[in-house]
């Protein structure tokens, strides 16, 4: 019976799944002010025999709906969509909902999810289309969130935040300003790299590009309620400028323009319990997780003053670098030294884990039969919700009397388990070899090569002192040493680029040519990285006398690589790109001269 409905339920997700991929609603934004304009966007994987739209009482329609149909094959396999967009516009201030639409395909009804749309106030006096981002409702387009694997835990339990950039619009110069502090918590950084941990999701409708900025694996070290704080960025956000005017370039293309933003992600609050004192032994340490344990003695045969070894591992996930080494009881005979640690846990996305290694070195001093008592280490399991002790056996060690056990030997310990020394032969043998002598008179004091050597140091110096100043007079100049290293620069990372086209590393090819790009003309032109905008490169180039046609080239260039950076399907190839990329650098390089 329970597999039964284990299938049922499982054949329901997968019905919701499908469902969902088959018939889907996106706006292209869902906070817009009063007046402006936004788009609803209904797609249908496959045929249908009726497509019904939701009631859209608090909004005008301006335009739709507008069907397009689309074919494609791949690997032998037709597959099709239907598209219908409404263009809208907001009719008054609040907050609203677009139902679910109905899509009906033989007996089969298949509905998205309703759609909330929040209507502000309009600060566009003119009354010109605000589809202009300026930097009051840039919060809609690009924002920080927070995630946490879990919102209660116990003290030492591992917890995972996650801190993840949404966009829809072109950003650049990203860098984090400040990292959470996570007071309370014991804390591991995850090495990530945002470029290549990028995906697409759909928040209330809306598609965003989301990237991970940051990953730490959190261990509350203390109950009560902590936070996850917040992480803050900059960035430039590069939004298109509806201000009339600029040249023709502007008009066919668009104009953009960079402003500078700051974001703060959400924070998140972690309720963090005490660990139960139901049940936890006397001798339990703080390591909470699901770990294993083991403890080996490598000999149990041996002769007074040998050293033998005793190795205990704790292997798992969990706090592993807080795990002290479990008390053991040595016979009072034995010398024993403090443990060498091997710490071999690694930091993933899924978490810390690994094995930690306690090593002690014991030199037994006598004869006889000795026992090291059973080890025991204990650690909370958060899975089960108990504490779990693992022993080890008990230690029988047979000492032989040692052939200087009785003799006047001293012995030590210099750190390192391999290195125990005998001290005996610590007295120097009289020097019996022959002596070096020198002919009376023969002196360097005064020679040729003496005087040499005096002048070597003055002549040097005067030559380190006029190199440094040309180099001083030369470096003073930064417009003109940024100007002559940026081809050289430029071409590094075309190089770079380049590789990533052949490895088939779309990402961070697309990246790469717009670096080399913008580093190449903000260098060139001497013009700021916050200023750097198409604009400006265009009026600069203008003004140097830059051929049109040039310019046109560079601009389109820009556009195309910036679409295929942003967006999953471009009509330019990446081999066109990296061809334009490296034309238009050569003729702009050749015309500066």
């Amino acid at each position: 019976m329970r597999t039964i409905a284990l299938f049922v339920l499982f054949v329901g997700l997968c019905n919701v799944t499908f469902s969902q991929q088959r018939f889907s609603a996106t706006v292209n934004k869902n906070t817009v002010q009063v007046g402006e304009r936004f788009q609803v966007t209904y797609k249908i994987i496959g045929s249908a025999d009726s497509f019904e739209p939701p009631a859209l009482n608090h909004f005008n329609l301006l335009s739709g709906p507008n069907k397009s149909s689309s074919m494609s094959w791949v690997n032998g396999k037709r597959s099709s969509s239907i598209t219908y967009i409404y263009l809208l516009s907001a009719n008054k201030i609040g907050t609203y909902t677009i139902g679910a639409a109905k899509l009906k395909d033989g007996k089969d009804i298949y509905k998205t999810k309703p759609i909330e749309i929040k209507v502000i106030k309009s600060t566009n006096k003119s009354g010109a289309s605000t589809s202009n981002q300026s930097q009051n409702n840039l919060s809609s387009h690009v924002f920080l969130k927070c995630h946490t694997s879990k919102n209660k835990a116990v003290v030492g339990e591992q917890i995972i935040a996650t801190y993840k950039l949404y966009y829809n619009v072109s950003l650049s110069n990203l860098n984090i300003k400040a990292v959470p502090a996570f007071n309370g918590f014991w804390s591991e950084l995850v090495e990530i790299d945002p470029n290549k941990n990028r995906k697409t999701e759909v928040l209330n409708g809306v598609n965003y590009n989301v990237a991970v900025i940051h990953k730490s694996i959190l261990f509350p070290q203390r109950s009560g309620d902590l936070e996850a704080d917040e992480l803050v960025i900059d960035l430039l956000v590069q939004v298109k400028d509806n201000n009339r005017g600029g040249t023709i370039f502007d008009r066919i293309m668009g104009r953009y323009k960079n402003i500078e933003y700051q974001i703060k992600s959400t924070t998140r609050k972690i309720t963090v319990s005490p660990l139960p004192s139901s049940g936890k032994p006397t001798d339990f340490s703080g390591a909470v997780g699901k770990f294993n344990f083991s403890a080996k003695l490598d000999r149990n045969n041996i002769k007074a003053n040998e050293a033998i070894n005793l190795k205990i591992s704790i292997n798992g996930s969990g706090n592993l670098q807080l795990i002290s080494a479990p008390k053991i009881i040595f016979p009072t005979d034995f010398e024993v030294y403090d443990p060498k640690i091997n710490d071999r846990t690694s930091v993933t996305s899924s978490g810390v884990s690994g094995k930690k290694e306690f090593e002690y070195l014991i030199i037994p001093r006598h004869g006889g039969d000795f026992e090291i008592p059973s080890i025991e280490f204990t650690y909370y399991d958060v899975n089960k919700k108990k504490y779990i002790t693992q022993k080890s056996a008990i230690f029988k060690i047979h000492v032989e009397k040692g052939d200087g056990e009785n003799a006047s030997v001293s012995r030590f310990y210099s750190g390192n388990r391999s290195e125990i020394n005998v001290i005996g032969n610590d007295i120097r043998y009289i020097n019996t070899s022959d002596i070096e002598v020198r002919e009376k008179g023969n002196f360097f004091f005064g020679s040729g090569l003496f005087y040499a050597l005096i002048l070597l140091p003055i002549l040097l110096l005067v030559g380190f002192l006029a190199t440094r100043s040309k180099l001083a007079a030369y470096n003073s100049n930064t417009a003109l040493v940024k100007g002559k290293k940026a081809n050289k620069i430029a071409t590094k990372r075309l190089s770079v680029a380049q590789k990533h086209l052949q490895d088939g590393d779309n990402s961070n090819f697309y990246e790469e040519i717009f670096k080399a790009i913008y580093g190449y003309l903000g260098d060139k032109l001497n013009i700021d990285v916050a200023q750097l905008s198409k604009e400006n490169i265009e009026q600069s180039l203008l003004e140097k006398q830059v051929d049109l046609s040039t310019i046109s080239t560079l601009l389109s260039t820009l556009n195309n690589c910036e679409m295929a950076r942003f967006a999953p399907i471009t009509t330019v190839s990446k081999e066109d790109i990296y061809k334009n990329a490296v034309d238009v650098i050569s003729k702009i390089e050749e015309q500066l001269k």
